[in-house]
């Protein structure tokens, strides 16, 4: 299956925890999520970050929660329930 949505090169990609859901980031600044169990559908989207995403790691306890590493110099915990912007942790 080919999932469409980003503009440019994609640098990681991670299912959640139960497995229902795919989240996908890149340079082109944005994460993309899917849902597995429906056609690999694009349920949503979160942008922020000033420069291109290199990581990004679900919650270890549920799947409300995603973190992102960035370029920018910045790591942004994300609600993957309204798709907002949590929190940004900056320092690096």
């Amino acid at each position: 299956m080919q999932l469409s949505g980003h503009g440019s090169e994609v640098y990681c990609m991670k299912f959640s925890n139960c497995g229902n859901y795919i989240a996908s980031a890149g340079h082109d600044r944005l994460v993309n999520f899917w849902d597995v169990f429906n056609g690999c559908k694009n349920i949503g989207m979160c942008k922020g970050h000033k420069n291109a995403i290199l990581d990004l790691k679900w919650s270890k306890f549920d799947s409300s929660s995603l973190f992102t590493a960035s370029a920018d110099k910045s790591a942004v915990m994300w609600d993957t329930y309204d798709f907002s912007r949590v929190r940004t942790f900056r320092g690096h």
